[in-house]
């Protein structure tokens, strides 16, 4: 079976440096998923996704600031962004199921604009995830 499928959605990295740094991204792409049985009771699943971020930017925070407002606010260049990753599911019995999965993610971030001679320069984020996990069918 393959499903294609359109994507919006967002993220944040609150870093904890500097009092905080918040990274920023909405995003949107499309993908495709590919769910196959290679033997009984085994389903296999392939996931892709490409798209864009957009309204990308960072918030930084300074022990200084009494007004718990950013000190440095700048929003930062969109790219290309991209996911991918394999998951098997094992039927054990009727109702309990063992899943192990992956996927990978990267994005980039253009340079911010100057800011007082302050700015974040161009970066590149790939992240893997992995998953393990005992699911119940009712």
């Amino acid at each position: 079976m393959a499903i294609p499928y359109l994507e919006i959605g967002s993220h944040e990295w609150d870093r904890g440096v500097n009092d905080g740094e918040t990274y920023k991204h909405s995003y949107y792409g499309v993908g495709a998923m590919i769910q196959f049985s290679p033997v009984d009771k085994l389903v296999m699943t392939l996931d892709g996704m490409i798209g864009r971020t957009h309204s990308a930017s960072i918030d930084v925070s300074s022990a200084p600031n009494f007004a718990g407002l950013p000190i440095y606010e700048g929003s930062l260049g969109n790219f290309q962004l991209s996911r991918f990753g394999a998951t098997a599911d094992y039927a054990f019995t009727k109702h309990i199921h063992g899943m192990i999965g992956a996927d990978y993610t990267s994005y980039k971030y253009g340079m911010s604009p100057p800011h007082y001679g302050i700015w974040e320069p161009d970066s590149k984020t790939e992240m893997t995830m992995y998953r393990v996990g005992i699911g119940y069918v009712f």
